[in-house]
C-alpha cells in the first residue's frame, strides 16, 4: 500500500540525521527552549515562538520532504508543499501581523496541549525507539508526525483562540501519519488521528469560553 517499508524509512532518517548533524543541534535548542519562552509571555514571544514554528515547517518541508523523502515517496512533493505553505502561514503571523500571545491553560484544553507537548517531543522518539529504531528516531522539528503535534500542542495555550486555518494542515498530516503508521506498524504514528478527535472539542470549548468571557482562563 506504500512504497516503502519501516526499515526503508528509518534508513532514510538516519541519513538524513547523520548527513545533516550540524544543523540538528541548533534547530532542537530552538524547540526545546519555546516552552520555557511560553513561562514569560507577551507579544515579543509569542512572535519568537510562532517565527520557530514557521522555520521548522520551512526545515522539514524543503529539506526532508523535498531533498529525502522524494527517494521514497512519489507523493513526496505533495507535502512538501503542504508544509511550506504552513510554514509561510506561520512566518506572517510571526510579523507585524500576529497577534498570537502564549500562556499556559489550567484547564482541559491547557491538559490536551500539554499532552500532546509531551507526546511531541518526547512519547514520538521514545516509541521509535522502544521498537528499535535507534538511530533514526523522529525528532521534533526535523520529522513531519511530531513537528505537527507541537504545534498544534502550542496553539492550544494561545491567550486568544488561534486562526483555524493554522490548524487544517496539521490535522490533515495527522490522519496521513495515521494512515503511514497503520501501514507500517509504528505505533508513534496511531495517536495522530486520535489527536485530532481530541482536537475538535478542545478548539470548541476554547472558542466557547472566549466568546462568553472575552479572554481565556489561565
Amino acid at each position: 500500500m506504500l512504497p516503502y517499508d519501516a526499515e526503508a524509512l528509518f534508513a532514510l532518517y538516519t541519513s538524513y540525521l547523520h548527513q545533516l548533524w550540524l544543523f540538528v543541534l541548533p534547530l532542537l535548542i530552538l524547540i526545546l527552549s519555546m516552552p520555557v519562552w511560553i513561562l514569560r509571555g507577551g507579544a515579543a514571544v509569542g512572535r519568537i515562538v510562532v517565527g520557530v514554528l514557521a522555520l521548522v515547517w520551512l526545515w522539514v518541508g524543503l529539506v526532508f520532504h523535498g531533498l529525502y523523502f522524494t527517494d521514497l515517496n512519489f507523493a513526496a512533493p505533495i507535502y512538501a508543499g503542504l508544509f511550506v505553505l504552513q510554514g509561510l502561514l506561520l512566518f506572517w503571523h510571526s510579523g507585524s501581523h500576529g497577534r498570537l500571545v502564549f500562556a499556559y491553560r489550567r484547564d482541559v484544553v491547557g491538559w490536551i496541549g500539554g499532552f500532546l507537548l509531551l507526546y511531541a517531543l518526547i512519547g514520538y522518539p521514545l516509541l521509535d525507539y522502544l521498537d528499535g529504531y535507534t538511530s533514526g528516531m523522529r525528532l521534533v522539528g526535523l520529522s513531519a508526525g511530531p513537528t505537527a503535534l507541537l504545534t498544534v500542542a502550542l496553539l492550544l495555550h494561545t491567550v486568544k483562540p488561534a486562526p483555524l486555518h493554522l490548524f487544517v494542515i496539521p490535522a490533515l498530516w495527522a490522519f496521513i501519519a495515521g494512515f503511514s503508521g497503520w501501514v507500517l506498524g509504528l505505533w508513534a504514528d496511531l495517536i495522530m488521528p486520535l489527536a485530532v478527535v481530541a482536537l475538535v472539542p478542545a478548539l470548541s470549548w476554547k472558542h466557547r469560553l472566549h466568546a462568553v468571557t472575552g479572554h481565556k482562563a489561565v
